[in-house]
């Protein structure tokens, strides 16, 4: 459906349904009456018709009496689209005379659009319309004429009338400029009551008219904008001239998508569809579209994105940490069974301490990897908030420019009920978005931490938060500042001042969301040029951290016979030296199907079984299965640097005696085995 024939004896209704339809991409022909509209139809049949009724020389009755009788012209679509009937059998009428709708006036432009689009593929399909009526058809008619007839006497009667009173009485002229204005008025309520933004500008992108709804999205009243170029309103200029270069190129565009400032500089994304405005010689004089507000479609295909970037940032934590974790087994077991050749006191032995003490950071590391990717779950209980900040000023330190001192004040040693992991990340983007601004000039970056007893007259001014002990956790920055209209809108989701790349504009929702579901409030203190000071209440709990007694237990030894698979040949090397250095007799393997084949010859020779669980062609897990079947009693300890695969509870309900992390120190495994035996 491109063509479509409109016959209307009202210029302004023409000329509101040829804005319309032509924005939408439709080809318009036009018409004032039913005879010129046969004419222009047999010349070049459209592909649909849609005509009023009441019109001089031939009606609309008449007219598609003519249109069904025509052999080129009565197979396409003939709808009628009128304001002017009274009597309910019109629609009736009309439709036995062959019509394929009938809609009446006003009706919303994008209702009247569906409606047209419904009768072409009601008319696509071979839907039958209501068949004609021969009888019924002429009785009604003669009754119609009979009072168009009367109409059309009553109005020449009035016609006249009111020409013989124009010209003795000056009265009657403003009695038919207010008649005129009437009907301006109908045009300007459907002008003015557009949802979307209609526009013109002229060739050299001056705005000459535009909707009142133009208010809505940008803020602006059409007297405020007209007379401005276009042009100032995009974020990016240069897509102006993307769309300019389009709509003159193909005479129209569609859906062309660019974001536009707002009157409070905030930012919308708008979907356009436009065309290139002729004169009578055919140069270009302008451009008219209409512009719909598509932010909130756009703000949703952005969270979608993020969530899979997530997702494939929490895929390549739990890749690395595995290969990670492998690769600190070896160190850290290689360093412990050189730690028991060193001599105590000596320098060696401190130093290979250090190489001990490293691996165990990387170790907590890489589980601070995984908690932050949502690899790992946490559950919420109580926490001391102290060792989480100054975990975090340690991940901290590595990802922020040198010129920003890092100084700490921690003083609390209060409890909260909670999450570690979300603690730790509303430090990391407070502390991350502290130190955005003073990126271009350095600065001094403050984390403090206080026990705080909240009084009546605190809370009073703090509606979010109750009387009692708080967590008070602050961090202060010496950066740009801000100003009181930015401080207002800093939590709300999306909102950011940074450039593209540089944010999202989620990090403070997600820590205002954070706090807020910890049963705490934040508050922010700033001024331009004077940085900034984020405070955040965490209700406290009453128990306290009691210091754990260290008891240096020796290491627990053995003699029975160990079966230890794994995929690594470092790790096979080093876990077999440091379980014979412990006593026990150990047989290796690096592949789980020839483990497997071996346990089948020798299923006695073992007394228990350590595997890694990421193995090619058999994982730990299913190596455990397949062993427990020949064997049921067999003790299996199943070691993982990372797995989503399965968890301790999992693996202990599937019957495996022990679930071990890696990389694995001495102590543990030695702990593990002789547990697990003993149980036996």
């Amino acid at each position: 459906m491109n063509t479509l024939l409109i016959v209307d004896d009202n210029q302004q209704n023409l000329y509101m349904l040829q804005v319309l339809l032509s924005v939408k991409g439709f080809q318009v022909d036009l018409a004032s009456n039913g005879s010129e509209a046969l004419k222009r139809a047999r010349r070049s049949p459209p592909d649909m018709i849609i005509s009023d009724i009441l019109m001089p020389v031939m009606d609309g009755f008449s007219l598609c009496r003519a249109w069904k009788k025509d052999e080129r012209l009565k197979r396409i679509p003939f709808v009628f689209y009128t304001a002017t009937y009274t009597d309910p059998r019109d629609e009736e009428f009309a439709l036995s005379l062959g019509a394929d709708r009938f809609i009446v006036k006003p009706m919303e432009p994008e209702r009247f659009l569906a409606l047209l689009q419904e009768t072409w593929n009601n008319y696509e399909a071979g839907k039958p319309v209501v068949p004609s009526r021969p009888a019924e058809e002429a009785e009604y008619y003669k009754e119609y004429n009979a009072v168009l007839i009367h109409k059309l006497e009553d109005k020449m009667q009035q016609l006249e009338q009111a020409n013989r009173i124009l010209e003795r009485d000056i009265m009657e002229r403003k009695r038919t400029e207010e008649a005129l204005r009437k009907s301006e008025e109908k045009y300007r309520n459907l002008f003015e009551n557009l949802y979307d933004v209609y526009y013109r500008t002229d060739d050299n992108g001056i705005i000459t008219l535009l909707s009142p709804s133009v208010e809505r999205y940008l803020g602006y009243t059409p007297d405020e904008l007209t007379g401005e170029n276009i042009k100032n309103l995009y974020v990016n200029p240069n897509r102006r001239e993307e769309f300019l270069s389009l709509v003159v190129k193909n005479g129209h565009v569609e859906d062309f998508q660019a974001q536009l400032k707002r009157k409070d500089n905030s930012v919308i994304w708008v979907s356009s569809n436009a065309k290139i405005l002729k004169d009578n010689e055919g140069n270009i004089i302008g451009v008219e579209g209409i512009s719909r507000d598509v932010t909130e479609h756009k703000q949703l295909e952005y969270q979608l994105t993020q969530a899979q970037k997530m997702e494939s940032i929490g895929t390549l934590a739990g890749g690395i940490a595995h290969d990670f974790n492998n690769i600190l087994s070896s160190v850290i077991g290689y360093t412990e069974l050189a730690l028991d050749d060193a001599k105590r006191g000596t320098s060696q032995h401190d130093h290979l301490q250090e190489v001990l003490i490293a691996g165990n950071r990387a170790k907590d590391l890489v589980m601070q990897i995984l908690t932050f990717s949502r690899q790992v779950e946490q559950e919420q209980k109580p926490v001391q908030v102290k060792p989480i900040v100054k975990e975090a000023l340690k991940l901290l330190r590595a990802s922020i420019p040198s010129t920003i001192e890092i100084k700490e004040n921690l003083q609390g040693n209060a409890l909260v009920t909670g999450d570690s992991t979300q603690i730790h990340q509303v430090l990391m983007n407070l502390c991350t978005n502290a130190a955005h601004a003073m990126a271009d000039d350095g600065g001094v970056l403050t984390i403090s931490l206080y026990d705080a007893n909240l009084d009546s007259e605190f809370v009073s001014s703090h509606p979010n938060l109750k009387p009692g002990p708080h967590v008070n956790i602050i961090v202060s920055d010496t950066g740009i500042g801000m100003p009181p209209e930015i401080i207002g809108k800093i939590f709300d989701p999306f909102f950011t001042t940074k450039e593209k790349g540089e944010g999202t504009g989620m990090g403070l929702s997600v820590v205002h969301g954070i706090v807020r579901s910890h049963g705490g409030d934040i508050y922010v203190s700033s001024e331009p040029g004077k940085g900034a000071t984020f405070n955040v209440y965490l209700p406290a709990i009453k128990r306290r951290i009691t210091p754990e007694e260290i008891v240096d237990k020796p290491i627990p030894t053995g003699t029975e016979r160990i079966l230890f698979i794994d995929d690594e040949p470092a790790i096979v090397t080093v876990g077999a030296q440091i379980l014979e250095a412990l006593g026990y007799h150990v047989v290796t393997r690096s592949s789980s199907i020839e483990a497997l084949e071996l346990f089948k010859i020798q299923k006695d020779r073992f007394d228990i079984v350590i595997t890694d669980m990421t193995m090619p062609q058999m994982t730990g897990e299913k190596l455990a299965e397949e062993l427990m079947k020949i064997r049921f009693d067999i003790p299996v300890i199943l070691c993982t640097g990372f797995s989503s695969r399965i968890d301790e509870q999992e693996a202990l309900n599937k019957g495996i005696r022990a679930f071990i992390s890696k990389p694995i120190f001495k102590r543990e495994i030695a702990e593990a085995v002789r547990r697990v035996l003993d149980q036996k």
